[in-house]
C-alpha cells in the first residue's frame, strides 16, 4: 500500500530518505524545547509579574492615605512597569472570577489565586496587553502591562532559525547528492540504450568509485558484445561467400 506513494527515482527515494528523519528530528526537538522552554519561561516570568501585583495591592490597602495610594499607583507602579488605576467604589463581576481563556490566561490565573482577592485577567494578542483586575476593599485596581512581561518571543525565533537552518542544510546536501547521482543516472541510460541495440556516443565513467567501477566494467562487457557479434558477422559472411562459391 506505501509502495504506491513512494518514489520511483533514485533521486526521489534519495531525497526521502534524507528529509524524513530530518523533519522527524525537527519535530521531536521543537516539541521537547518549546514544551520546556515554555513552561520554564513562563513560570519564573509569571510568578515575577504576580509578586509586582501583589506587592501594589498590599502596599495600597496597608496604607490608605491619599498619598500613599498616590505613590503606589504612580511611583511603584511604574517602577515595576505596570499602568495601575484606581476604580472607586466598583466591585467585581462574579461570572468573570473564574474566567480562563487560553494556556496561557489558565496557566497565569493559577497564579494569582494565593492572593485570596477576586480577580480578572485578560490577554489580548492583538494589543499584547495583558489586563488585570483585583477587587479591593473600597474597589478594584486595574493593571495593564506589556505581554513581553511573561511572554518570551525567543521560542519562536528559535523554531524559525532551526527550520531556516533546516532547508539551508538540505539544499546544500540536495545539491550534492544530485551531483553523486548524476553518474548513476548516466550509467542507467547508457545501459538502457546499449540493451534496446541504440548507439552509445561519449559515454565516460564518472563520480564516485564505485560507480566507475561498474562503468568500466559496462564498457568492457560492451565491447565484448560488439566484438562478439562483429566476428560471428564476418563468420557468416564468409560462410555466405563460400556457400556462393
Amino acid at each position: 500500500m506505501i509502495k504506491k506513494y513512494l518514489p520511483q527515482t533514485l533521486l526521489g527515494r534519495s531525497i526521502l530518505i534524507l528529509v524524513v528523519p530530518l523533519i522527524i528530528l525537527q519535530l521531536i526537538i521543537t516539541v521537547i524545547f518549546y514544551n520546556r522552554h515554555w513552561d520554564t519561561i513562563t513560570r519564573h516570568r509569571s510568578i515575577d509579574f504576580v509578586k509586582d501585583i501583589t506587592l501594589v495591592v498590599e502596599s495600597f490597602e496597608k496604607n490608605k492615605s491619599i498619598k500613599n495610594r498616590e505613590w503606589t499607583l504612580n511611583s511603584v507602579s511604574e517602577k515595576l512597569q505596570l499602568k495601575t488605576v484606581y476604580e472607586k467604589n466598583k466591585k467585581l463581576n462574579l461570572d468573570n472570577y473564574t474566567h480562563k481563556g487560553n494556556r496561557l490566561e489558565e496557566y497565569l490565573s493559577n497564579k494569582f489565586i494565593p492572593l485570596n482577592k477576586k480577580f480578572t485577567l485578560n490577554i489580548n494578542d492583538k494589543k499584547k496587553l495583558i489586563t488585570v483586575l483585583v477587587e479591593v476593599d473600597d474597589g478594584i485596581l486595574e493593571f495593564k502591562a506589556n505581554k513581553k512581561r511573561i511572554f518570551s518571543s525567543t521560542t519562536y525565533i528559535f523554531i524559525l532559525w532551526m527550520i531556516s537552518a533546516s532547508i539551508i542544510l538540505f539544499i546544500v546536501a540536495l545539491l550534492f547528492l544530485k551531483n553523486q547521482i548524476k553518474p548513476i543516472r548516466k550509467l542507467a541510460i547508457a545501459v538502457d540504450r546499449f540493451g534496446k541495440g541504440k548507439d552509445i556516443k561519449n559515454f565516460k565513467p564518472s563520480g564516485a568509485k564505485e560507480v566507475r567501477r561498474v562503468s568500466n566494467a559496462f564498457k568492457i562487457m560492451k565491447n565484448r558484445i560488439e566484438n562478439s557479434i562483429t566476428q560471428r558477422n564476418k563468420m557468416f559472411s564468409s560462410i555466405s561467400h563460400d556457400i556462393r562459391t
